[in-house]
């Protein structure tokens, strides 16, 4: 690897590393999802540095060249990574689901309750109306 690719990657990786961490500072991204993104960044660093790495991981696992080692690793790293937001998503489309019931009924109990309180309400006006003609008619004989 030359040394311009090698100072090019660790700067770009140097940046990756930063807007990580302000997107964390700002408390745009909770800590516990940039996990993956810190490691990923400093393994970036690290082969960056040495890019030997690349070729022992090819010579040790039999690939032809550093690049598919390379490649294969990265599409694994983002395959569990998708696979662990899947997770995640599942979990919170059931929470979605029981906060939408729970909020449901909530709202269906207060409307009767409401219902209940305005026809009890129309009951003893009813009942006030009715006695006050009582007593009109009866004032009137």
């Amino acid at each position: 690897m030359s040394k311009t690719l090698q100072v090019f990657m660790i700067s770009v990786t140097i940046l990756f590393s930063l807007y990580v961490t302000s997107t964390i500072r700002r408390s745009k991204v909770k800590i516990d999802y940039t996990f993956f993104w810190i490691v990923l960044s400093l393994v970036m660093i690290i082969t960056s540095i040495f890019p030997q790495i690349g070729f022992w991981g090819a010579d040790l696992f039999g690939f032809v060249t550093p690049f598919h080692f390379v490649i294969t690793v990265a599409f694994f790293f983002l395959f569990y990574k998708v696979f662990t937001l899947s997770l995640q998503m599942s979990k919170m489309q059931d929470s979605i689901e029981k906060l939408t019931q729970t909020i449901a009924l909530r709202e269906m109990k207060w409307m009767e309750e409401n219902a209940n309180t305005k026809s009890k309400k129309n009951l003893s006006t009813q009942n006030k109306s009715e006695k006050t003609k009582k007593k009109s008619s009866q004032t009137k004989k």
